[in-house]
């Protein structure tokens, strides 16, 4: 047997023994409940990304509307997250701007199976079967494996299909592969987590089958990756309505049908898409209490939060944010502002803060979160896709606004852009760059960048106290501030976030009025009129000016014909400008002098 020979069988018996072990060779990894990258630990902080906007749609290859590049420049440089997921393999272009901005990508692998069809049928399970590893073959053709994280085989599969499924097939055999096996586990506890409420549900069936369909396609992926020698992590996303939790369960709002829970242990990362409403029960249970249950329930595994994200529709589906008690919990559910649609932009982001800062609180139990997501998508109209369908909610999850028309869309950041990239950015933490001081004519701006994220900071000047910012608050005016060099701190305060010492900024506060420097006639502008006003006022005896501080131009502390004459060369000549505090903007006199301190309307001041 030649060398070349001996050297190829032993690299395939060596990615056999490492598929054989369920472990990935190469940057990818996990280790307990971390995923790791080049063997350190990875948090995912990651964007949901559907290029498919206005007028395109996912099953057609041509995408008009959409740069890669630069969503993924935006994406890793002003949002900060360093992956994005997507639902369908996308053209090359995608995966090299990934590449190139340095972002990781959850593949996804969609699964269309409907309602009425048996997803076991030969034929029907076959052509799922073709199509995952086509997915595959299409990673590898983009030469795209260096940048694919993990492949989440299915998302959010009908939970009426999922239902069908396990009742229809429990004499099936527990799938078994090389890599995925479904674990030998008894029949759940026929417990009824909402016990008295009607209908008492008791039954608790295995739900092998549907564990044996998501093993035996990742599976099929897999092995077709060991083939072109790749090795990556395998989930699944799974719906919120269908538990992930054993021995537990929640009620479909719209059924009154059991969803019964899957144990998806068998995978290398729970992934589940995670949103305040859904399930019903998680409104009353909280988002945190929710998250926290799931991890328990998966010691060993890192779990995911692979979608949370809110709607700005003008309107709301399913009613799910109305008032009025569940069976089985308390009457009352918060926040009811964020719902599947009917949110403003406003709540958007707090809504997508609020749930990144549960999800993330110490001891944080998940290994990644995806906000739903970077686009508004038509496409989810009804086609041939027009315009920006009011009713139709789940086109407006977008972090970016899709706007105008189908011929002449236009792109806008919403609210919730700029809270992403804070909250990826800072931890939630700001730093003293995030904090300002201004004099202003009012007296002094404070403003901390990003405050709305926290529950409250307290703002003090010089060490006294000043005010405890309402939550939302981001800036507050010190309207009576004494003159001198002043000391602000701001310590923020938060339920979940725990922040170091207080922010800090320093600010010199000149006492006098407001004006702009050589604005001698006092109406906001620079030109002919003020040298003219100051030499009629000197030689000609002839009007009078309102403010002598405006018409000193040199700021020498006298009123000359030099002020004339600067203003003039400025004009004409190109000679220096008003000294400070110049034309540009209004501000105090900085030298002490034995002019008359005046002050110009707040309408010339901007104030």
């Amino acid at each position: 047997m030649g060398a070349r020979v001996m050297i190829r069988m032993l690299a395939v018996l060596a990615l056999a023994s490492s598929s054989a072990l369920g472990q990935c060779a190469g940057r990818v990894g996990k280790q307990g409940t971390q995923i790791l990258v080049d063997g350190q630990p990875f948090f995912l902080k990651g964007i949901c990304y559907s290029p498919f906007i206005a007028g395109d749609v996912p099953w057609v290859g041509s995408l008009r509307n959409v740069n890669f590049d630069n969503d993924m420049r935006a994406i890793k440089e002003t949002l900060h997250a360093n992956a994005v997921r997507v639902y369908q393999v996308l053209p090359k272009a995608f995966y090299d701007a990934c590449r190139k901005h340095g972002l990781w990508v959850v593949q996804g692998i969609h699964l269309q199976v409907e309602e009425g069809v048996d997803p076991f049928e030969a034929t029907a399970f076959k052509t799922l079967k073709d199509h995952v590893i086509a997915e595959v073959d299409k990673i590898n053709l983009s030469r795209a494996g260096d940048v694919v994280l993990c492949y989440a085989v299915g998302n959010e599969v009908n939970a009426a299909v999922v239902r069908k499924m396990i009742l229809d097939h429990q004499d099936r055999p527990r799938f078994k592969g090389t890599r995925f096996q479904v674990p030998d586990v008894p029949n759940l506890p026929k417990v009824d987590s909402y016990a008295g409420c009607p209908p008492v549900v008791t039954e608790f069936n295995d739900p092998h089958p549907f564990q044996s369909f998501i093993a035996e396609l990742a599976e099929a992926a897999s092995a077709r990756e060991a083939q072109r020698g790749q090795c990556h992590l395998f989930g699944h996303a799974s719906d919120p309505n269908q538990g992930i939790v054993l021995g537990a369960k929640d009620r479909n709002r719209l059924s009154p049908d059991q969803l019964i829970p899957v144990d998806m242990s068998f995978l290398d990362i729970v992934c589940q898409n995670v949103y305040s409403y859904f399930p019903p029960a998680l409104r009353f249970k909280g988002y945190r209490a929710y998250l926290d249950e799931a991890a328990r329930a998966y010691p060993g595994i890192p779990f995911v939060v692979l979608e949370c994200g809110y709607s700005t529709s003008p309107q709301r589906q399913f009613n799910e944010c109305a008032a009025g008690q569940l069976c089985g919990q308390p009457a009352a559910a918060q926040p009811f502002s964020f719902c599947f649609g009917m949110n403003t932009e406003d709540q958007q982001a707090q809504g997508i803060l609020e749930q990144w800062k549960r999800a993330t609180a110490e001891p944080a139990r998940v290994a990644g979160y995806f906000v739903f997501e970077y686009y508004d998508e038509w496409w989810k109209s009804e086609l041939p896709v027009t315009e920006h369908n009011s009713n139709r909610p789940e086109e407006w999850f977008g972090i970016v606004a899709v706007e105008g028309t189908t011929q002449r869309p236009v792109i806008r950041n919403k609210k919730a852009f700029e809270t992403v990239g804070r909250m990826f950015d800072l931890s939630w933490c700001p730093g003293d760059e995030r904090f300002h001081c201004v004099q202003t004519p009012e007296g002094v701006q404070v403003t901390v960048d990003g405050a709305e994220a926290f529950d409250s900071v307290v703002l003090k000047r010089n060490g006294a106290h000043l005010i405890k910012l309402a939550a939302g608050q981001s800036s507050y005016l010190d309207s009576d501030p004494p003159a001198g060099s002043l000391v602000y701190t701001a310590a923020v305060q938060d339920a979940l976030v725990s922040c170091p010492a207080p922010l800090r900024c320093e600010v010199t506060v000149v006492p006098g009025a407001f004006f702009r420097r050589g604005d001698s006639t006092g109406d906001g502008a620079l030109n002919i009129t003020d040298a003219i006003a100051i030499l009629s006022f000197l030689f000609a005896g002839e009007g009078a000016l309102d403010c002598l501080d405006a018409a000193d131009a040199d700021d020498n502390g006298q009123l000359q014909l030099t002020d004339a004459i600067r203003i003039l060369s400025f004009l004409f000549l190109g000679g220096p400008g008003p000294q400070p505090p110049g034309m540009e903007a209004c501000g105090r006199d900085p030298e002490d002098d034995a002019l008359a301190q005046c002050a110009y309307p707040p309408a010339i001041c901007g104030g």
